[in-house]
């Protein structure tokens, strides 16, 4: 049975050292030994979500201690995905980031599609980026990673298209996907060396060609995942799938 991962703020893990007994912070206690029941002897992974993993064993589920068997840390990958997802109605969205982040994605950025139901102004863009970061948390630690991705704060098109612009400058490759574009999925050329390679998705009423017209001068590629149209929920998610498998990730 694969170990459960719990993930823990980064200064908590400070007093974590192999051979040595470590008491989970409250919040992880909790989950290990009130709803995962787990009890003594029992093997788990703790994490600060920033690539550094420890093994450990229970010592006392009462007191919430461990005893630390084995350090390891995870480099970031040499070429980072990215997943930009307009903001879309009946939480489909969070599906779509629940689901990258099980797959591996390494960075997130939530946008304002000009077709956007879904609208976060004033207050509610706040609360949901922290409904967004929990949900990346909890898909981290189901998926039993080591590492969080890294959740930008919302940005408008406007905003989104500066962003191509210095992410295709900086040498990353944005693929937006797009069900009229003439490229095929099985055309695109992935480069061997990329900081990042990002794929847009819209919402459920697609791109406006104004936005697509904006991000394709701005460097991104319009690309054609497939003959059947995806939601807003499973598009990114099968992109990501497509290309961590071609990067050799899975």
């Amino acid at each position: 049975m694969t170990a459960p991962l719990f993930l823990i703020q980064p200064h908590d893990l400070t007093a974590a050292s192999a051979n040595q007994l470590f008491q989970l912070p409250p919040s992880a206690r909790q989950h290990a030994f009130k709803a995962m029941r787990l009890s003594k002897d029992d093997l788990l992974e703790i994490s600060d979500g920033a690539g550094n993993r420890l093994r450990a064993q229970v010592v006392n589920p009462q007191e919430g201690t461990v005893r630390i068997v084995s350090e390891q840390y995870e480099p970031q990958p040499s070429i980072k995905l990215g997943l930009v997802q307009a903001l879309a109605k009946s939480d489909r969205d969070e599906q779509a980031i629940e689901m990258a982040t099980e797959i591996g994605v390494d960075f997130i950025l939530p946008w304002q599609a000009d077709r956007s139901i879904v609208q976060w102004k004033g207050p509610k863009a706040a609360r949901g980026l922290r409904k967004w970061q929990d949900q990346l948390i909890m898909a981290t630690e189901q998926s039993r990673r080591s590492r969080i991705p890294r959740l930008n704060p919302l940005v408008a098109s406007s905003g989104l298209e500066e962003w191509i612009r210095k992410e295709v400058d900086a040498g990353s490759q944005v693929l937006l996907l797009h069900q009229d574009a003439d490229l095929s999925w099985s055309q695109v050329s992935l480069p061997e060396t990329s900081p990042m390679i990002s794929v847009i998705v819209g919402p459920e009423g697609g791109i406006s060609d104004k936005e697509v017209e904006a991000f394709a001068a701005a460097g991104a590629k319009p690309v054609l995942l497939g003959h059947t149209i995806l939601r807003a929920s499973s598009a990114g998610p099968v992109a990501l799938a497509l290309l961590s498998g071609a990067l050799g990730r899975f």
